[in-house]
């Protein structure tokens, strides 16, 4: 009977229950915690720059619409995450009715997507027919809440600030999957490898807008070769040809 009641209780300890769930966020939690110190280490090495910062963000894998999660992480919290996924095993109506929900917000608010010149039908049309929600429709309703947003992937930096006395979401975008961190990245640090864009689907300007010395340094970010010959520099155009190759 002791064996029994022994292998029992080794046996709840595996079991998804509500009490061993609540102890998985708090060991996530105690793991943030841990790994703050030594992202602060790392960034003593500035070649470890790439690995330090995206390994600062969290990539949902609950399904392939993992923006959704990271708005969902966002708006509420990852303990909410963990238990919506993990104990009340969200399902596709689950989702379908937070993103009519949203839909509601975002028509109370529409005015609000004009400076970013988006369409309300278009963002209408991702979250009631497709199934992944496209970073069009997390800027609406960043801009609806007037929050802001810190976005990169491993080119470009773009961020919008709407009020600076609310939140501000970062995202990451690696391998077409989307991830967020949940603590504030260095912005500076990010800055200094990619190219900081006003339009992150046109992230460059046009070429007149450029000085020629701007898009060298910019070449330089992405190691493009500013040299057209040994001792020449490639033209303006050139280089501005070479950039919009990289995007």
């Amino acid at each position: 009977m002791r064996e029994q009641s022994t292998t029992l209780m080794i046996s709840n300890k595996y079991f998804l229950t509500k009490e061993n769930i609540y102890q998985l966020i708090n060991d996530y939690n105690k793991f943030i915690e841990n790994k703050k110190y030594t992202i602060l280490e790392e960034k003593k090495e500035p070649k470890t720059e790439k690995k330090t910062i995206i390994s600062d963000f969290f990539f949902p894998d609950v399904d392939e619409d993992s923006l959704f999660w990271c708005w969902y992480i966002f708006d509420k919290n990852m303990q909410q995450y963990y238990i919506e996924t993990q104990i009340n095993k969200t399902s596709f109506t689950f989702k379908k009715t937070v993103k009519l929900d949203l839909i509601t917000e975002i028509r109370k608010h529409k005015k609000k997507l004009k400076p970013f010149k988006i369409k309300i039908n278009e963002v209408e049309n991702n979250l009631v027919y497709e199934n992944k929600m496209v970073l069009s429709t997390l800027l609406a309703l960043i801009a609806c809440k007037q929050q802001n947003i810190v976005y990169i992937d491993d080119k470009i930096f773009y961020e919008h600030i709407n009020n600076v006395d609310n939140k501000t979401i970062y995202i990451c975008k690696k391998d077409n999957t989307y991830g967020i961190s949940i603590e504030p990245v260095d912005v500076a640090l990010l800055k200094k490898t990619r190219i900081v864009v006003e339009n992150i689907n046109k992230p460059l300007k046009a070429i007149s807008a450029y000085k020629i010395l701007e898009l060298r340094e910019l070449c330089k970010k992405f190691n493009i070769n500013i040299m057209k010959t040994p001792t020449k520099y490639n033209t303006k155009k050139d280089l501005y040809i070479l950039l919009q190759m990289e995007f």
